[in-house]
């Protein structure tokens, strides 16, 4: 993956994740994409040429959704859906019971929705 902004680029391989690139999402304001593809989910700041943020999941990921405000993400797998904190990969909730395969927020945040087949 890679992409340029004003002063900065980026040139990452997928190779960056322990398997293929599945998939990767801008966060709202566009300063930062999160890219997944294995039980890792990399949030890049595109702004900086700082190190991606690492969150480690506990199976493998199948989609992600960034909260309106950009303060949260969610992560669908087979362990559930989590919702971490975007800053910091802490945990703020965690549903377990089923397997999403996508998440989607409602446009003010106050409510998400995890999808199967």
């Amino acid at each position: 993956m890679s992409w340029r902004r004003t002063t900065t680029c980026h040139k990452e391989s997928a190779l960056d994740h322990q398997g293929p690139l599945q998939g990767s999402k801008w966060s709202t304001d566009g300063t930062r994409l999160a890219s997944w593809g294995d039980t890792r989910v990399r949030v890049w700041q595109t702004t900086s040429q700082e190190q991606p943020l690492v969150f480690d999941h506990p199976e493998i990921v199948t989609g992600l959704a960034w909260s309106p405000d950009g303060t949260q993400l969610a992560v669908t797998s087979d362990a559930g859906l989590h919702v971490w904190d975007a800053a910091h990969g802490q945990t703020l909730f965690k549903q377990g019971d089923y397997s999403p395969l996508c998440a989607a927020w409602s446009p003010d945040g106050t409510r998400l929705t995890g999808g199967t087949d």
